[in-house]
Order: structure tokens, then sequence, then C-alpha cells
């Protein structure tokens, strides 16, 4: 799987290498991760194991502003919705509400008469972290009711947030052999990221500073930064 996309665009190969690497989970947690880089999103607690998944599905482009076909990132089949993934390499601004239209309007071509629920996740170059919505093709809505497509806007630092933070609790808890083949898989994650350029860091809001804080006595003071210190060369 890693190999088909060497060659591709950047955002193509952070795509593959983070999902590919974060589906060896149980599904309903890598589906919490999910949730958590969408924190504005109105998405299914539970999901239920994936039909299929694929990447850069190439889908018939009629009726949309493409010539030979249209590539979502990431295509999903749960068993009570579909989940396509729109992914840009950057956080701020390069999502495209034309783009989440050619993509609803290809699936339509392709899914339409299945009639399932379908949604979006513009994951990364997101302007807002509230969901948006597209509407779906007349095709498969009627006079009456105007069917519409949301779209989940979601944040590659919020996913690699919630990525660290889930490998600290793992290894906070004495992980057991499937604890500790977790914390390999989000290691593994983490460290796709680093090697397409996000640092893991942690917002204020989440940061414990009372275990850090450093102590009036200048003895406790010096023992608790060598604890730091170790601790972070242990991360």
């Amino acid at each position: 799987m890693l190999g088909n996309y060497i060659d591709r665009p950047r955002e193509d190969s952070l795509t593959a290498s983070v999902f590919s690497t974060l589906l060896h989970l149980p599904v309903n947690e890598f589906w919490q991760l999910l949730r958590k880089a969408c924190p504005a999103a109105d998405l299914p607690v539970y999901v239920g194991e994936p039909d299929s998944i694929e990447f850069w599905p190439k889908w018939d482009a009629s009726g949309t502003a493409n010539t030979n076909y249209v590539e979502p990132d990431v295509f999903i089949r749960f068993p009570e919705f579909d989940l396509i993934v729109e992914a840009k390499r950057g956080d701020i601004g390069s999502q495209h509400q034309s783009q989440w239209l050619n993509e609803v309007q290809s699936y339509c071509n392709v899914y339409g008469s299945e009639d399932r629920e379908v949604r979006l996740m513009a994951l990364g170059g997101v302007w807002n972290i509230r969901d948006e919505s597209v509407p779906l093709p007349a095709s498969v809505s009627n006079a009456e009711t105007e069917r519409r497509c949301p779209v989940h806007m979601a944040e590659w630092r919020r996913l690699l947030e919630a990525i660290t933070d889930e490998r600290r609790r793992q290894r906070g808890e004495s992980p057991s052999g499937d604890g500790k083949a977790r914390v390999r898989i989000l290691t593994d994650a983490i460290h796709f990221f680093d090697v397409h350029g996000f640092v893991p860091l942690r917002l204020f809001s989440s940061f414990d500073f009372s275990h850090y804080a450093l102590a009036t006595d200048l003895g406790d003071a010096h023992e608790r930064l060598q604890k730091v210190h170790s601790k972070l060369i242990t991360r």
C-alpha cells in the first residue's frame, strides 16, 4: 500500500501514510481520533466495521468540471453511511467548495442509485471548524426537498494532537500486549506526521502546568528539572 503513493503529491503521501497506519487500530478507536480532528462536527459516535476502504478512487466525471474522472483522497463505506475524505497539505484555506461539489456529483454518478447517506470530511486547508454542506444533485433529490451532503471541517493539527494524547494515555495504563501494539501504531502515525513537517504541540488548555511547576526550594527545583528532562529525552 505505502509504495503506491511515493510519486504522488505530498498531501497524498501524508494522507495515505497516516490513514493506512491508523486503520490498523480497532475501527472505533480510529473513528474517535477522526472525530477529534473535527471539533464542531455532528458525527456519529459509533460507525461499525467499514465495508470497504479506497485511496484515490476514480469516479465518473459526468456533470462535473473535470474532464476524465474525479478522484477523492479516501473513500470509506461504513454500514450506515459513506465517507468521502478530501485532504489538503496545509491547515489554512486551500479547500474549495467547487471541488466538494465535483466529488459529491461524481459520487452520485456511481452510487446515487443506492440512496445511501453520504458525508464529506475536508481534512486540512479549512477556513473555520464549523460544519458546511453542499447540495446533492437533482438526480438524487426531489422537487420538494433539496438533499445536502454535510461537510465536516477537520484539521491535521487536531488529528495529531488526538493521536499524541491517545499514545500518552495508552502508555500511562501499563498496557498489555494489545496496548503495546496500539502504542506502536500511534507512534508510527506520529512519525509520518513528523516526516511531513508536523510537530506535535499541546494546546495550553490541555497542558498540565502543575505537573511541571518549579518548587521554590532550589533542591526540589533541581530534582524536578531532572525528571522533566528525562521525560523529554524518552519521548
